[in-house]
């Protein structure tokens, strides 16, 4: 019989504004990978960052049981749940075997006490089936390694519960495969439980072997992965009786605009959009789907876009991701590359010309970085276009500007409300109805999916439809193709 590792035991509280849990109660096993799915404000991200203490709370409120022992701080919590994430770049020239044995702060080791160091984490990486040289650097590590240490980490720390939310960028599908083997084992092995928390469906999809599905602050579904039977069934659980309404969103899109395949395919032909002499740093380009304009000479890349056309670039490297976006959004390029609109060529620091052209950009979708917080949303959606009025009608209209906005938009509550108080969902549409008022020529996007749940890849995706339909060049720059297979005309692979 497998052993209880972490209980919840009637959670009743608030967990944001107007939002509260209704006595949400689960058990997870030792040897389990359990995947929490829902919506951004269904309470699992909440409870998340409850169990990983990044928002404040009474721990005694939570309920909580690790190892049948009740939780009542925040260091015996601390102390029994680690969590994996993307890392900064901080600790880049540590070993691998000071990041997974130096549990400790301001040691310094001397010859015996590092080779002590250095056996016992490797030790720990060999009792975990892990292929691991711990002698190496973390800038040495690959992003699989990478992973594989923090694993390590966790272990040596003694964790009980370990919580995944890393959306696993960077890595291809065989890695992540491997992955997901590594922590099965890792649970069983270490007799923990392994809670993953990601976006990504396809990630969640690969990491667990159970769902724990929550909605509107209760759990309406505890099960395994193989009874949930399509796309569609994991939808309905999630969405509920905002199914129907929800949905139309993105469905009403694409019957007023005519579809989104073969009719808006015989639109495109003009170019519209190019970059020159791009150093692709030894990757070679593959055209997986369409029939992009691509010329690849040695290190350097040019590639054509089209007008009305979405275009997919793929790179698992993380720094090539950004070396693209960077330079086809006119925010940072190399000197001997240069993009061209029309017959408008422009170089590096000259960023003003690109949103001249518009050629506009969204780097953290969903972020408070691409919005102004203290602004109310109607003052943000306009401002991109303060250009095509007068500073004084602005300045005397910009409460009734707002009420110009389409209503047939993704945003929820009033114009009037600061930015700072929305939701992620509420983010990325204030954002993507602000550039496409703006109407762009050219949209540029990094990550675009990354901080979305199911709702806001509907999101994203209509605002995609619209604004291809509309005539712009939509450039998506992902590591993975996931939620475009069907709405990209052209798929390009960095290898």
């Amino acid at each position: 019989m497998k052993k209880e590792i972490l209980r919840i035991q009637n959670l009743n509280m608030p967990y944001q504004e107007r939002r509260r849990y209704h006595w949400v109660s689960m058990i997870l096993f030792e040897g389990e990978c359990t995947a929490f799915r829902g919506l951004s404000f269904s309470g699992k991200d909440a409870l998340v960052k409850f169990l990983t203490l990044r928002s404040p709370c009474n721990v005694e409120e939570l309920g909580l049981f690790i190892d049948s022992e009740r939780i009542l701080t925040q260091r015996a919590l601390e102390e029994k749940i680690y969590r994996i994430a993307p890392r900064s770049h901080a600790l880049r020239g540590w070993t691998c075997a000071e990041y997974i044995a130096l549990t400790g702060s301001g040691w310094i080791l001397m010859g015996r006490q590092k080779k002590a160091l250095l056996q016992k984490a490797q030790d720990m990486a060999d009792s975990l089936g892990l292929r691991l040289d711990v002698r190496r650097t973390l800038r040495e590590l690959s992003e699989k390694e990478m992973r594989l240490a923090e694993i390590a980490r966790a272990c040596m720390l003694n964790a009980r519960v370990l919580v995944v939310e890393d959306e696993l960028e960077g890595l291809p599908e065989e890695d992540i495969q491997d992955l997901a083997s590594t922590l099965r084992m890792t649970a069983k092995k270490r007799h923990l439980t392994v809670i993953i928390n990601v976006n990504s469906s396809a990630v969640s999809a690969a990491l667990a072997d159970h769902y724990v599905i929550f909605r509107d602050g209760k759990i309406v579904k505890k099960c395994k992965k193989t009874e949930i039977a399509s796309g569609q069934q994991l939808e309905a659980y999630m969405l509920g009786p905002m199914t129907d309404s929800r949905r139309s969103y993105e469905t009403q899109l694409t019957a007023v605009h005519g579809g989104y395949g073969n009719e808006r395919a015989e639109q495109r032909g003009d170019i519209l959009y190019r970059m020159r002499s791009f150093s692709c740093d030894g990757y070679a380009l593959k055209q997986i789907k369409g029939s992009s304009l691509v010329r690849q000479n040695g290190p350097l890349l040019d590639i054509s876009f089209l007008s009305s056309g979405v275009t997919a670039l793929l790179a698992l490297n993380e720094k090539l991701r950004v070396s693209l976006f960077m330079s086809l959004s006119g925010r940072e390029m190399d000197e001997q590359t240069y993009c061209v609109i029309g017959n408008r060529q422009m170089r590096s620091d000259e960023y003003l010309k690109f949103v001249e052209s518009r050629v506009v950009s969204v780097m953290h979708l969903g972020s408070r970085e691409e919005l102004f917080g203290y602004m109310s949303v109607g003052e943000n959606l306009v401002l991109p276009s303060i250009r095509k009025i007068s500073f004084s009608d602005y300045l005397f209209s910009s409460g009734r500007l707002a009420h110009a906005v389409d209503p047939d938009t993704a945003i929820e509550g009033e114009m009037s409300a600061p930015v700072k108080e929305s939701d992620v969902n509420s983010r990325i549409a204030v954002t993507l109805e602000r550039w496409y008022l703006y109407n762009p020529k050219v949209m540029v996007m990094l990550e675009p999916f990354e901080r979305c749940d199911l709702y806001g890849v509907s999101i994203v995706r209509s605002y995609i439809r619209k604004l291809a339909d509309r005539g712009a060049c939509v450039i998506l720059i992902m590591s993975r193709e996931e939620y475009t297979e069907d709405i990209s005309d052209d798929v390009l692979r960095f290898s």
